[in-house]
C-alpha cells in the first residue's frame, strides 16, 4: 500500500547564524569520551563526533544507543529503497523535498523552491545528519499544515554551507503518512 507523504512546511527565522560542525577528536579523545561503536561504518563521523561532549558513556549498537542505562532507538522513518517527495503550497509558492534515509544516522535530501509557473527560483541539495543528542530532549513538535495537528519529529542538520539547513521528519502517523519539516536561514526573508 502507497504511504500519503505530506510536508509541513514551516520557515523560521529563529536561525540567526550558521554553525560549523563538531570537530573531529583524536583515537585517545575517544577513549576519554567513554563511546563504543560496534561499526563505524553504520554512523556518520558528524554524528559519532557529536556524542563526545556528552558527559556519560554511550554505546552505539547497531539501530540502538545506550547511554548509561539508557537505551533508545535510533529512528529510521524514511524507507531507504526510495526516496520520499513532500510537496506543500503556501502563497502562491511551491516548496518540494526530496529526502531518502542513506544511513542510520543520514539522509539525503534536495529541496526546491518554484514560483506560480513552477518555475524553480531556488535549489539545494545535500546530506543531514541525525542531531547527535536526539536522546536528550523531546522531539520536534512541529504542526502539520493541513491538519493543525502537531506530530513529533527528529531533527536532522546539514552544516556544510555558509547557512544552516535544518529537516524535520516525522514518525509515521495513524493513517500512515510521514510529515516533514525544514528550516533554512538563507531563506527567512520567506518566513510564514
Amino acid at each position: 500500500m502507497m504511504k500519503n507523504v505530506i510536508i509541513a512546511l514551516l520557515f523560521l527565522s529563529v536561525l540567526t547564524g550558521c554553525s560549523s560542525p563538531p570537530k573531529k577528536l583524536g583515537e585517545s579523545e575517544r577513549t576519554k569520551a567513554g563511546i563504543y561503536v560496534k561499526n563505524k561504518s553504520l554512523y556518520d563521523s558528524i554524528f559519532i563526533a557529536g556524542l563526545y561532549e556528552y558527559p556519560d558513556t554511550i554505546s552505539l549498537i547497531d539501530s540502538i544507543i545506550i547511554v548509561g542505562k539508557d537505551t533508545e532507538q535510533i529512528p529510521v522513518w524514511l524507507p531507504t529503497d526510495k526516496p520520499s517527495v513532500f510537496v506543500s503550497h503556501q502563497d502562491s509558492m511551491t516548496y518540494e523535498l526530496t529526502a531518502r534515509q542513506t544511513g542510520l544516522t543520514t539522509i539525503s535530501y534536495r529541496f526546491m523552491l518554484k514560483n506560480i509557473q513552477d518555475s524553480i527560483i531556488d535549489s539545494v541539495s545535500g546530506k543531514a545528519v541525525l542531531v547527535s543528542t536526539f536522546f536528550l530532549a523531546a522531539p520536534a513538535v512541529p504542526e502539520d499544515d493541513e491538519t493543525g495537528e502537531s506530530y513529533l519529529a527528529m531533527e536532522w542538520n546539514d552544516n556544510s554551507r555558509d547557512c544552516w539547513f535544518s529537516v524535520c521528519i516525522g514518525s509515521e502517523d495513524d493513517s500512515g503518512r510521514i510529515r516533514a519539516n525544514f528550516y533554512n536561514t538563507k531563506w527567512k526573508d520567506s518566513t510564514t
